[in-house]
């Protein structure tokens, strides 16, 4: 079985893609900017939403598991018996290891 594309590895057809789109928009920059005047700032900021699909990634949604009431407040009583420092050195520990 093959090991396909790395992780994190762009997807080559959706690369070409949002060049293409951004190529067609800066060949008609002037006209897209007059079409986006004339519009209602609502149907405006759909138009420009459109647009961001191309350029911001789509986020996964994340599903979250039911927490019980003990369950939080052990949480926070963890939480809290922390020292501050290494309290955010855990965060920014966990931060990092999560952009990888």
């Amino acid at each position: 079985m093959g090991k396909g594309r790395p992780k994190g590895a762009a997807n080559k057809s959706t690369e070409i893609v949002k060049k293409a789109v951004a190529k067609l928009l800066e060949s008609n920059i002037d006209a897209v900017q007059s079409d986006l005047d004339k519009m209602q700032p609502r149907d405006r900021v759909n138009a420009l939403l459109q647009f961001l699909k191309f350029h911001i990634p789509t986020q996964k949604a994340v599903e979250v598991a039911d927490v019980s009431e003990d369950s939080r407040t052990e949480w926070i009583d963890k939480i809290m018996s922390y020292d501050p420092k290494e309290l955010h050195k855990k965060i920014e520990d966990a931060t990092v290891a999560a952009t990888k």
